[in-house]
């Protein structure tokens, strides 16, 4: 009887350390009741301004006629500076710091987090407005960027959002497509802060699953497509080697037994 329960605790040892490093790189795991979000119900394509964004800046004058810094020269409270130095300055980046705010020249801080690109736009034309003639504002955030993983094991790669209104699709392609391991069946795109991100589950297996596809993505994003076990490898690399193991505990336990009998 001992030995029934010696053998039968090993065998449950076995299979549960088994359960435990089987796939041990998967990542983003989700119980199988995981309520995932719904996707919005209205395509906002609009980029909202963020802590750490790289704002390209440029101020024109005269409603961008041409390229001239609207504190130039030609101002005299500024006449000891000259406008090419001032150029330099207003088309330049400008990081956006951890309170929100950006420091540009004559202006000093203003805060832009929160805002639309459209709107940041707007509110430093006003601001400018009220001393200079026709202000024209463009801004561009250089260094959005979403997280990929492709569904090759070790892999992800960071794409970065060059063009407006990037798509799930385009960032997929970008970055490779779908690999050979990859489910297209199981995309998770997470969006958000990390200690409570929004999860969108996004099927590509089907035709349906396009509509999805059509996602506008965000800077920030993380795009992981989960990973799945081909049957063979994973027999050879996971399963073999407890067998092995198992089949060598059965074998010390057979030689034991024979010879405690030969006694």
């Amino acid at each position: 009887m001992t030995r029934k329960i010696i053998v039968i605790a090993v065998l449950v040892t076995l299979a549960l350390q088994s359960c435990r490093y089987a796939n041990p790189s998967i990542m983003l795991r989700t119980p199988k009741d995981f309520v995932y979000d719904d996707f919005p119900a209205v395509r906002d394509s609009q980029v909202v301004i963020s802590k750490d964004d790289m704002l390209y800046i440029r101020v024109l004058a005269d409603d961008g006629f041409k390229l001239v810094d609207v504190i130039g020269a030609e101002n005299e409270k500024f006449s000891n500076l000259s406008g090419a130095s001032l150029r330099a300055d207003m088309g330049q980046e400008y990081l956006v710091e951890y309170d929100g705010t950006v420091k540009i020249p004559i202006m000093g801080r203003i805060k832009l987090e929160g805002l639309k690109i459209r709107d940041a736009e707007d509110y430093i034309e006003q601001l400018f407005s009220k001393e200079y003639d026709k202000p024209f504002v463009t801004i561009r955030i250089n260094n959005q960027r979403v997280t990929v993983f492709t569904g090759l094991k070790g892999q992800a790669r960071i794409v970065p959002l060059i063009y407006p209104n990037t798509t799930l699709f385009e960032v997929l392609a970008q970055a490779g497509g779908i690999q050979d391991n990859g489910k297209a069946s199981m995309v998770k795109l997470i969006r958000g802060d990390v200690k409570k991100p929004k999860v969108y589950k996004i099927d590509l297996s089907s035709i349906e699953g396009m509509q999805q596809a059509d996602l506008i993505v965000q800077s920030g994003d993380v795009i992981y497509v989960e990973s799945t076990e081909r049957a063979i490898s994973y027999i050879t690399r996971e399963i073999v080697p407890w067998f092995s193991l198992l089949f060598g505990f059965v074998s010390l336990a057979s030689s034991i037994y024979i010879f405690s009998r030969l006694k």
